[in-house]
């Protein structure tokens, strides 16, 4: 790969006083990064590659009901549900830490309350009184 800079990245980074270099590199780390974030997770489809999640043997378990429409009892029963599952896939060796869901599950978890003093959302309850 070659490097190279345009006359307005010098300039830009002679403003803030930073060197290029380490901007290019900076870039080129995330890249990486990125890619190899899609090369576990989903795999690569020109190159007949599997990820965590596209493999044959994982299985997909749908919920009845959407976040949307669930109340907070159902979705906490649902993660529950998620991460049990995992832990027994595991054979018990290793307890879920991550769960990973959509920017807009995340939002709706954590808008949802469900304190009677207003302070504590759904997000946060279930941060603390899950498995993982």
């Amino acid at each position: 790969m070659e490097l190279g800079w345009t006359v307005i990245e010098l300039q830009a980074a002679q403003q803030i006083g930073r060197p290029i270099d380490t901007q290019k590199y900076d870039g080129m780390q995330l890249k990486w990064q990125m890619d190899n974030d899609e090369q576990v997770y989903v795999g690569d489809s020109a190159l007949n590659l599997k990820g965590l999640v596209t493999l044959d043997g994982v299985p997909v378990n749908n919920a009845a009901k959407t976040c949307a429409t669930s109340t907070p009892d159902e979705i906490r029963a649902s993660i529950n549900q998620v991460l049990s599952d995992a832990w027994a896939a595991s054979g018990y060796s290793v307890v879920p830490r991550d769960l990973l869901i959509p920017p807009e599950q995340f939002a709706l978890l954590s808008s949802i309350i469900v304190s009677s003093a207003g302070n504590q959302s759904l997000l946060t309850y279930l941060q603390t009184n899950t498995i993982s």
